[in-house]
């Protein structure tokens, strides 16, 4: 009896370690993020002042609506897909085959359906359509983001976060410099070069360390892709409907205070509101971003079994709140210095 707990207790330190070895490596990489995040919007507010801070935030909406309604849900459906086949590495593969067959389709129809909507979401946003080539300039970076998640996607799934956080960290880092350089020569008319640049950057990242893994290519024919695909399509349009909620929650808030602002201007306004909004909501969604990185695919290879889907539950809040209860504490407590 003594023996059979010791080895439960190990298997839940292990598990334990398992869990603070993946929140600190991704978390780390946030760290980093959020000092660049903040080195970037103070030099933006520098060179673009407010109004040019709006304008990005604007982009940054209406990229990540298309996104989150072409993706149709199959980022965070694919990693359940591929994850839940880790202990046969055939079966793996071909699932890594048709979920990327899935990702060069919703890649071109966001990419077609940015373009579509350009001239609605000027009217929208800003009550003139003089905007439209701009927002259909960012199907580019619709394009080659939903495609660089994918490769993302591939990595996370199979567990190998060690070399998801050398890709996110590397693109953060030269996205910034290049984007920086833009803002810098062409100001305002640099914004939508430097999204497609970023989304450039991260691709490349992501192919490169996505190449080390030396996934073999199984071949599937498209009828096959597509049809085995289904089931993942299914279940992301689920999931996409909480994405739209809150993507789309941003994009209406925003569209409503450019509309309605008063004196200083709706696009000062919205990039006034911006850094507020980073602080309160995705500075904190730090730790869980952390922590989920590695625990949902975690979760999903443990989706046969009940009793050990619940205590990797268990320990994973048990982690997240001893990790996230200081911070929470801090900003409450330092709200003026934040």
């Amino acid at each position: 009896m003594i023996k059979f707990l010791s080895i439960i207790l190990d298997k839940q330190r292990h598990s334990y370690k398992q869990i603070l070895k993946s929140t600190s490596i991704f978390g780390g990489v946030q760290v980093v993020t959020i000092i660049l995040g903040f080195i970037r919007q103070k030099v933006l507010a520098v060179l673009l002042g407010p109004t040019g801070v709006g304008l990005i935030s604007v982009f940054q909406s209406v990229v990540d609506l298309v996104k989150s309604v072409s993706s149709v849900g199959i980022d965070t459906a694919g990693i359940k897909d591929i994850a839940s086949a880790s202990d046969n590495r055939e079966v793996q593969y071909q699932k890594i085959s048709v979920f990327k067959f899935w990702i060069i389709f919703t890649s071109l129809f966001g990419g077609l359906l940015c373009i579509v909507l350009c001239y609605p979401i000027s009217l929208l946003f800003f009550e003139t359509g003089d905007y439209s080539l701009h927002i259909a300039a960012l199907s580019i970076c619709v394009f080659f983001s939903i495609f660089s998640t994918g490769q993302a996607i591939i990595l996370q799934a199979t567990r190998n976060i060690a070399l998801m956080a050398k890709a996110t960290l590397l693109s953060n880092v030269v996205g910034l410099l290049v984007s920086l350089i833009l803002y810098y020569y062409w100001g305002l008319e640099g914004v939508v070069p430097a999204f497609i640049t970023g989304s450039i950057i991260f691709l490349l990242f992501c192919t490169f360390f996505l190449r080390k893994l030396k996934i073999p290519k199984t071949p599937v024919s498209v009828s096959d892709s597509f049809w085995q695909g289904l089931s993942i399509v299914k279940l992301g349009s689920f999931i996409v409907i909480a994405s739209i909620m809150e993507t789309g929650a941003m994009f209406i808030i925003r569209a409503f205070l450019i509309q309605n602002a008063e004196g200083t201007g709706g696009l000062e306004v919205v990039g006034i509101i911006q850094p507020s909004w980073t602080i309160t909501a995705v500075y904190l969604s730090l730790i869980l971003k952390s922590m989920g990185t590695d625990f949902f695919p975690r979760l999903c290879s443990l989706s046969d079994s009940a009793s050990k889907m619940r205590r990797l539950v268990n320990e994973q809040t048990y982690i997240a709140l001893i990790v996230a209860t200081p911070v929470i504490v801090f900003m409450l407590l330092f709200p003026d210095y934040v």
